[in-house]
Order: C-alpha cells, then structure tokens, then sequence
C-alpha cells in the first residue's frame, strides 16, 4: 500500500499542479488555510457542554497552531491570497466548535452552515 508519506507527496504534487494551472491561465488563486479540526466529532462536545448558551471549546489554538504548522510552511510557498481558517473560529487560546447561535461544524472537520458562514464573515472584514 501506499505510506502516509507518499499520500501526502501525491497530494502536494497534485495542489502545485493546481495552482501552477491556474497561475498560468491567469486565474485569481485564495487559498483557504487550515480550519480547526476538534478531536471527537461534535455531537459528544454538545453532549458534554454544560451550558448551551456559551461558545463550546474544542481544541487549544496551540495544538491547533501546532497540528497545521507543517500545511502553513508549504501554503506560505504558493502565491495568491490567504483566508484564515483557524482566525474565525479560534481567539488567542482556543478553538470552538459551537456558540450561543449553534454548531460551527457538521462533524469534526467540516464547517456547518453556521460555521461556513463564520469563516465568510471574518473574510469579509
């Protein structure tokens, strides 16, 4: 089989291809850098919160900061702009993966609607 090493060289050969593609044809490139991945799927955060009313903590900004590092040094080598992932759904200290208005992820790496939403607010400013 395939070693996770290899996988991930296919893949970043595969994203520089994209991206070479598009730079040539004259393309706007934004690139989205990593979102937050919490550790359980969300549905056992809600279970555990103790009150539904306040943000849900999930994932330190450190260990979020430290997941992604190896994804930031690559994505910071291609041209085009960046969107922060972790900026919209992390302050200083910690990621959430929910608030007062509801959940910010579907499972334990994909925006929900609300989430989505969040991270095209934050864009925006």
């Amino acid at each position: 089989g395939t070693s996770d090493s290899e996988k991930r060289a296919l893949y970043w050969q595969g994203f520089s291809e994209i991206v070479r593609r598009l730079s040539v044809a004259g393309k706007r490139i934004v690139i989205l850098e990593p979102v937050p991945e919490i550790r359980k799927h969300i549905n056992k955060y809600i279970l555990l919160a103790a009150a539904a009313d306040d943000h849900l903590p999930t994932i330190s900004r450190t260990a979020h900061d430290e997941i992604t590092a190896e994804v930031m040094a690559r994505l910071a080598t291609y041209p085009g702009a960046r969107l922060g992932g972790g900026k919209a759904l992390c302050d200083d200290t910690t990621c959430y993966g929910a608030g007062p208005e509801g959940s910010y992820y579907f499972d334990n790496n994909h925006p929900s609607v609300l989430g989505a939403a969040k991270l095209v607010e934050r864009w925006l400013e």
